[in-house]
This record gives structure tokens, C-alpha cells and sequence, in this order.
């Protein structure tokens, strides 16, 4: 399985209603993602699924990824509140040969150094906004993980200069 980790691109400080849950992309943050999601479309194939965090930033990304993609975001809630190690299960009992998921800091990072060293070690990557982990992972079996194969670590800034937008 192929597996891209996005994170959600530049948001609000705070929500409409005051909630962390409805902050929204700010509109340089709408317009870097939309350069990144180029970017990265110039240099990996269309995921078979895109699953993202309900919260309205991570949909606002994943909705961006899916036009850029052309494919409709689904709605994953570990993404939003779930431990690295249920999130790399949740994952693994799916069947789509390439997976995208956009979420939030710190459990990006932490699932992606999750299954790099298979559960081994503590987070050693910081995921920046809008920017892209791509990992290859064999499946064990259903919901086992691992050991992942980085691929690719890219900033929002490499893939923009990728889509001609820095």
C-alpha cells in the first residue's frame, strides 16, 4: 500500500463559534494547499481514497486534494482524535492500494515515525502545513502495518515550486 500523509494547510487561529473543530483554512492557506495538492499530483499517481479528519480545516484540505485528484474526500474520525497505533490499524484492515489521509499535528507525524520504526521510537518528524509524507507499507494482515519505506517528505514549499506557484 501506498501511503501520503498530508497535513491540512494554514488556519485560523480560532473558529467562528470559538471551537478548534471549525477552524478554516485562511485564504493563503487555501491558496498554498491548492499549489502543494499541484505539486504533489505532478509527481505521484491518484490515490485509490482520500480520508480525512472531520474537522473543518483537514476537509477544507482534503476537498482541495480532491479536485486537484479528482476524487471526493470520505470522513475518517481517527484522523481527528485517534492514537497513531488504532489510526495504522484502521488503515491496514483497508483495501485501496493507495491511501491519502489529511489530519493534524502531532499524530501525522507520529503515525508516519509509527510505522517507520515500528512503534520502536517517539515522533522524529515535524509535519509542516500543507506539506506531504509519502510511505510505502506492506500489509501483514488486516489492521498489521509496517515496517514502512519513506518515499518522499516534501514542505508545502517544494511541492508549490513543483506546481510553478513559488
Amino acid at each position: 500500500m501506498e501511503l501520503v500523509i498530508f497535513r491540512h494547510g494554514a488556519a485560523e487561529d480560532v473558529g467562528p463559534d470559538g471551537d478548534d473543530a471549525s477552524r478554516r483554512l485562511t485564504p493563503e492557506g487555501q491558496e498554498k494547499t491548492l499549489a502543494a495538492a499541484q505539486g504533489l499530483a505532478a509527481i505521484i499517481d491518484r490515490p485509490s481514497v482520500i480520508l480525512a479528519s472531520p474537522k473543518m480545516r483537514a476537509m477544507q484540505t482534503a476537498k482541495i486534494l480532491g479536485q486537484v485528484f479528482k476524487r471526493e474526500p470520505v470522513e475518517m474520525a481517527l484522523l481527528a482524535e485517534g492514537s497513531p497505533p488504532r489510526l495504522a490499524q484502521a488503515i491496514g484492515r483497508r483495501e485501496e492500494p493507495s491511501i491519502m489521509v489529511v489530519g493534524h499535528e502531532p499524530t501525522l507525524s507520529e503515525l508516519a515515525a509509527n510505522l517507520l520504526t515500528c512503534g520502536i521510537a517517539h515522533s522524529f518528524i515535524e509535519l509542516k502545513k500543507a506539506g506531504c509524507i509519502v510511505l510505502e507499507v506492506p500489509v501483514r494482515e488486516p489492521g498489521v502495518l509496517g515496517p514502512a519505506r519513506l518515499m518522499m517528505l516534501a514542505t508545502s514549499k517544494m511541492l508549490r515550486a513543483i506546481a510553478g506557484a513559488d
